[in-house]
């Protein structure tokens, strides 16, 4: 598994590492520091991608 800092208020930030586990498609407006990024209440609208992080 890869550790990655992360400092952005992003959906897949916990404890300032990205918890990202897997592969998804960029962001359609991504942050200028990540591809990935997905505000905070992005897992509020996208209940698979919440259900697949938790079930790590």
């Amino acid at each position: 598994m890869m550790n990655i800092n992360c400092a952005l208020n992003c959906f897949f930030q916990e404890d300032g590492k990205c918890a990202l586990t897997h592969i998804i498609s960029a962001s359609s407006s991504p942050h200028p520091e990540c591809i990935y990024y997905r505000p905070h209440s992005y897992g509020q609208h996208n209940t698979t991608v919440e259900s697949t992080q938790n079930s790590e």
